[in-house]
């Protein structure tokens, strides 16, 4: 029973933090580092063992020691404002906080290593309280990660390479705000980007609106030319349905069955990370090794990071890494007309959203850190630096793809949805929502590159007639365009709908 609470203390801290994020992460996601950190706290244990000559010491150092790595970036998180000047001097929480608590966690492994000390009745308490924590934590997720989904997974129709008809690329800039918001609330002139969309051939839809207020909804309701209100909440799956059907989206399984090869270039967040509709995902940068394993940079990877003893020194490195993934799939997209047979692209990019990876020219935002939720639009002058930054990438790789693609490619480009500034952190949203805040929030970007001389009369306002449009217009279906209609919820009550208008 020794190494029972090591492993313990080692597993609750990521149930937790899987608990209180799920919302935003797809299912099963949470084995790897369950895995991960299981074997760390088994070699921990085995050599505080060795070192403390008993397997009851060794087990209570292990614990000690787990339970400060795991648990330190919540103590900073919550002492982040606190400074205190000494001799002109600010030091932040970290370089006060972290040689204390090293230095306790000295002093107790020296209480600990007495002759005296006996650890069995500490241990025996800490199993079962332990145990029934850990417990509390698997009731919460396990019912989620049972629901597969509403959406069942179909087989792939049997299909042969299309050798006609353009590449179709659906770019999707997270929380890109529409021009006139970017006038009114930020007072910044977007027209120059607009403008020049429109020279490459792009038609702009100038009062474009998201159908939903959550990327989960809005992408779910795009990808599958449906809409998604009418999902109800079951408190065991969370927003597991909608994530699902992202991932088994209907627009990739059509493309397939007209003979397309299905890319997606991951995103950093867990659900667009790597799509299993998908012939290839492509996701070779922002990695790092630990053990000889190559460990993927995503959005739960770096807040999770945050809640530990390596808060202090990753900030930089987790930076770094996911600044590499966003450059490498905009560097990826200009290659992908160069491949053989039609595609379907799917490019998802985490950007204008939080954390600020980037200022106007690319560069890293000097003293910036990733925020443990990174939904905080209050900064809206790192915002404006890094929109800015996104659309020269994004006119870039736009004339790009036209320019090497062999026929003239349909290139969607929309925002999920708005940013929230006004509305301010997700869990503090009002209600009735403030009326400027929801027109941030629900208004988008939406430009079209469309062949071969389509009515762009006919372009929708909203995502979710996008691919209806598409199909009709290049592949012949008769799909009926659905009401242009947007739903805004807040993250307290994330299914209950309510209809807004979106003023033009």
């Amino acid at each position: 029973m020794n190494i029972y609470h090591p492993i313990l203390v080692a597993v609750f801290p990521i149930l937790f933090f899987y608990s209180q994020n799920q919302d935003e992460l797809r299912p099963g996601v949470v084995g790897e580092p369950l895995g991960l950190a299981i074997g760390i706290a088994l070699v921990v244990w085995l050599a505080a063992s060795l070192v403390y000559r008993s397997m009851g010491k060794g087990s209570l150092m292990t614990t000690l020691l787990l339970g400060w790595f795991f648990f330190y970036g919540h103590v900073t998180y919550v002492l982040r404002d606190i400074f205190i000047p000494i001799g002109g001097v600010v030091l932040g929480p970290d370089k006060i906080l972290f040689p204390t608590s090293i230095g306790l966690v000295v002093f107790l492994g020296f209480l600990i290593s007495k002759k005296a000390y006996k650890p069995e009745g500490v241990n025996g308490w800490l199993n079962w309280c332990l145990a029934i924590l850990t417990i509390i934590q698997l009731v919460t997720i396990l019912p989620r990660e049972r629901v597969i989904s509403q959406v069942e997974k179909m087989p792939d129709k049997d299909r042969g390479q299309a050798t006609s008809g353009p590449d179709v690329y659906f770019l999707v800039l997270d929380a890109y705000a529409r021009g006139d918001v970017l006038q009114q609330i930020y007072e910044y002139d977007n027209s120059q980007f607009l403008d020049e969309l429109k020279q490459v051939g792009m038609v702009v839809v100038d009062d474009a609106r998201s159908n939903y207020s959550q990327t989960f909804f809005s992408l779910a309701a795009t990808l599958n030319m449906e809409h998604v209100n009418n999902l109800k909440e079951d408190p065991g799956a969370g927003v597991s349905v909608p994530l699902r059907m992202i991932g088994e989206n209907q627009v990739a399984r059509k493309f397939k069955e007209n003979g397309y090869r299905v890319i997606n270039l991951a995103s950093g967040w867990e659900v667009t990370d790597n799509l299993p509709v998908a012939d290839i995902n492509y996701n070779e940068a922002g990695t790092f090794k630990i053990f000889g394993r190559s460990i993927s940079v995503n959005e739960f990877l770096i807040v999770f990071i945050k809640t530990t003893a390596l808060s202090p020194f990753v900030d930089r490195v987790l930076a770094d890494q996911a600044r590499a993934k966003v450059l490498y799939a905009f560097a990826k997209l200009e290659e992908i007309p160069y491949q053989r047979g039609r595609k379907f692209v799917i490019g998802h990019f985490n950007v204008p959203h939080p954390p600020y990876l980037f200022d106007q020219n690319g560069d890293p935002i000097p003293n910036q850190l990733l925020e443990l939720a990174g939904e905080s639009f209050s900064d809206r002058a790192n915002y404006l630096k890094q929109l800015e930054f996104v659309s020269q990438k994004t006119l870039e790789v736009i004339r790009a793809i036209i320019n090497n693609s062999d026929q003239p490619p349909i290139i969607i480009l929309q925002s999920d949805h708005g940013p929230a500034s006004i509305l301010g952190h997700p869990y503090k949203w009002t209600r009735p929502a403030v009326r400027d805040g929801v027109m941030e929030r629900m208004s988008i970007l939406s430009a079209y590159f469309l062949p071969m001389g389509v009515d762009t009369s006919l372009v929708p306002k909203t995502p979710v007639n996008t691919f209806r449009f598409i199909f009709n217009e290049y592949f012949g279906d008769k799909y009926k365009m659905l009401e242009e209609t947007s739903y805004f919820s807040d993250y307290n009550s994330i299914f209950e709908f309510f209809e807004v208008e979106v003023f033009d």
